[in-house]
């Protein structure tokens, strides 16, 4: 927010002033602006592990996409993977949970805490 004010505001004032007055650096003003106009470098990235996710019907975790992006030819790790799935909202179904074993027909005390070896 600061560096877009300073970009905005510099036309009517002194960037080293702008930049003094809002504690930034004119090092750091710069290299905003450079940032700018620089193209998103995962967009191809993000892509296929977009395609690869779709492709397998969102069963694929971190795992099995991270090897999927390497066999594609992208120099990846699995954390670079995990960060990439949170921001494009991507995440396997998780498992479906058992139901309980039925408890029909057991009777007494559960578990039985004796000691091997003791009389009743």
């Amino acid at each position: 927010m600061r560096y877009a004010f300073v970009a905005r505001e510099r036309t009517r004032y002194p960037l080293r002033l702008l930049c003094r007055v809002l504690a930034v650096s004119v090092s750091g003003f710069h290299g905003y602006r450079h940032r700018q106009g620089r193209p998103d470098p995962e967009a191809t990235l993000r892509a296929d592990l977009r395609t690869l996710h779709a492709g397998s019907r969102g069963t694929y975790g971190r795992p099995r996409l991270v090897q999927a992006l390497r066999a594609c030819a992208h120099t990846v790790g699995h954390k670079c993977v995990a960060r990439l799935m949170r921001e494009e909202g991507l995440a396997r179904p998780r498992a479906v949970s058992r139901p309980a074993p039925p408890t029909a027909g057991i009777t007494g005390p559960w578990p039985r805490t004796g000691w091997i070896g003791s009389s009743p």
